[in-house]
C-alpha cells in the first residue's frame, strides 16, 4: 500500500489527498471551522450506510438514527405552551427605524468621476 499526503490551503475550504508523486486522488470539501459539522461526500455516505446494515442483524432493533421515536410528554408539553402563547412584544423603537445616510462619511475619501465636491461630514 502507498502513502498519500493531506493538505490543506488556508482559506481554499478543501483538503486535497495526493500521492507522493503529487497527483491529487480526492479533494474533500470542508465544513466551516467552528460550526461542529462534519461534510460527507455521497458516496462516503452511501458506503457507511451499507457497512452499517450488513453489520445489522435483523433480530435487533435498528440503528437509533433510523428509528422514527415520537415525541414524549416532555416535547409534547412544551409544543403545546408555545401555541398556547399569546405573548405580545413591542419593539423598542417604532417601527419608522431611523436611517442614517452613512454616504457623508464616505464622501470626503471619494476622488473621480463621481465624487461630489462638497459634503455635509463636520468631522472633517
Amino acid at each position: 500500500m502507498s502513502e498519500v499526503h493531506v493538505s490543506e490551503r488556508l482559506g481554499d475550504g478543501h483538503i486535497d489527498i495526493a500521492t507522493d508523486a503529487g497527483i491529487v486522488i480526492a479533494r474533500h470539501r470542508l465544513a466551516t471551522a467552528g460550526s461542529g459539522a462534519q461534510v460527507r461526500d455521497h458516496g462516503h455516505v452511501v458506503a457507511l450506510d451499507t457497512l452499517t446494515q450488513a453489520g445489522a442483524s435483523s433480530s435487533r432493533r435498528p440503528h437509533r438514527r433510523k428509528e422514527r421515536i415520537p415525541p414524549g410528554e416532555t416535547a409534547r408539553n412544551a409544543a403545546e405552551a408555545l401555541r398556547r402563547n399569546t405573548t405580545t412584544t413591542h419593539p423598542a423603537t417604532p417601527t419608522e427605524a431611523s436611517v442614517i445616510d452613512l454616504s457623508v462619511y464616505d464622501a470626503p475619501h471619494r476622488t473621480g468621476p463621481n465624487s461630489h465636491d462638497h459634503h455635509q461630514c463636520d468631522s472633517c
